[in-house]
């Protein structure tokens, strides 16, 4: 019996044990989840940023917004970068409806981890030119951003 008890207490302690190497979801503020529609003509690559003052992303909203205004959909525009870091993820252009971005964000004890996602719903969508993005605001950390 003594085994047992001895066992379990082994067990609890073991599970309630934090272990660094473990990832949390960290908070962050959604500001747009959508696509671009201007075929390209936005001028942005399939790429991750991380944009930490107001001139890059100034200069992001404007590219954006250089062939249909998508800015003015944005939960916010304007971005205390003494607080906060702005995460953009950009798919490349699609020529269908069927694809979109999954994107994670968690923290570890040495970076911030961005889990990005490609999703293919399947061939039955619309031809459209799209390029998915996906951006969200996270409080700033002394941990370096890492994308997979």
């Amino acid at each position: 019996m003594k085994k047992v008890i001895l066992f379990l207490l082994v067990s609890i302690l073991f599970i309630s044990c934090n272990n660094d190497d473990d990832s949390n979801a960290i908070p962050l503020t959604l500001i747009s989840d959508s696509n671009l529609h201007g075929n390209g003509q936005e001028g942005i690559t399939s790429q991750n940023m991380v944009i930490t003052d107001n001139v890059t992303w100034n200069n992001l909203m404007a590219s954006m917004d250089s062939v249909n205004v998508v800015s003015d959909q944005f939960t916010e525009t304007i971005i205390d970068f003494n607080t906060y870091t702005i995460i953009a993820v950009f798919d490349e252009v699609r020529s269908s409806s069927v694809y979109d971005l999954a994107v994670n964000t968690f923290q570890n004890s040495s970076n911030i981890i961005v889990d990005v996602n490609n999703i293919n719903f399947g061939d039955n969508g619309f031809t459209i030119i799209q390029q998915p993005f996906y951006i969200v605001k996270i409080e700033n950390s002394n941990l370096p951003i890492v994308f997979q």
